[in-house]
């Protein structure tokens, strides 16, 4: 691995591991955050949901690492993670963060997997920018096609 793509996969790495803490950030936060009709001093930090959307941000951070491992984005790997990870965040929506009035926590799996998708789209469309900007061979250029007689 050149050290440009090293350098890359590190980025890609680190991108990914700043999404996953602001997930975790998020998750934290919301549960001072009860509803909109119940009031926030009503009740104690509720720790065991928080705790169990932390550990499900956490798995879905670990098989999205698990898919992108080598972190080359080859042209498999980015739409293997996108089929994996667009269904859910239509699931969660559906089932969970499209619900109004729950507490703050409840949507903060769907603002992770909408960071982990707009991040396998940015990434896709990078690969695809990078695979069409190829600079030629000078032995693959077209030939001067002017007659010379």
């Amino acid at each position: 691995m050149t050290s440009q793509k090293r350098w890359m996969a590190r980025l890609w790495a680190s991108i990914l591991v700043l999404i996953w803490a602001v997930g975790l950030r998020d998750a934290i936060l919301g549960g001072l955050w009860p509803g909109y009709v119940r009031h926030p001093y009503e009740r104690p930090y509720p720790t065991e949901p928080v705790l169990i959307t932390c550990l499900i941000i956490t798995t879905e951070s670990a098989l999205l690492f698990a898919i992108l491992w080598p972190f080359d984005f080859s042209k498999r790997r980015t739409p293997v993670a996108l089929a994996v990870f667009v269904p859910l965040l239509m699931a969660d929506y559906f089932f969970v963060s499209g619900w109004t009035d729950q507490a703050g926590y409840a949507y903060s799996n769907g603002f992770f997997l909408m960071l982990a998708v707009g991040f396998l789209i940015v990434a896709s469309l990078f690969r695809i920018i990078l695979f069409f900007w190829r600079p030629c061979n000078k032995s693959t250029t077209v030939p001067n096609i002017t007659s010379s007689t």
